[in-house]
């Protein structure tokens, strides 16, 4: 896994996230690149999963964890851009009663 952090303005913090969130250190560092992001900026991060191929479970417990930790702190989280077939796993686990998803084009 490979990521990018930026800002999109001054509330608004986007990590996109590329490759596979699949293997035994995705889950840390998916883990550590959203700390990485928080630091950046508060108010509402964004996870542009647009050149993110899979995601596995422990990576999804991870997502989860990370809305409830950003939450606590008033961060917004959100995805975006995710493949399609990213995306039939999130609503697969009915992640999308817990995230703010956008749906693929």
């Amino acid at each position: 896994m490979q990521y990018l952090v930026r800002r999109e303005s001054s509330s608004v913090t986007v990590l996109e996230l590329e490759g596979e969130l699949t293997g035994p250190w995705a889950t840390q560092e998916l883990g550590m690149a959203i700390e990485e992001a928080v630091r950046l900026g508060k108010g509402e991060l964004i996870l542009d999963m647009a050149k993110t191929e899979s995601i596995n479970s422990s990576c999804l417990g991870r997502l989860f964890l990370a809305k409830k930790e950003l939450l606590a702190q008033g961060i917004k989280l959100k995805i975006r851009k995710c493949s399609e077939s990213v995306y039939n796993t999130l609503l697969l686990v009915r992640a999308d009663l817990i995230i703010d998803i956008e749906t693929p084009r």
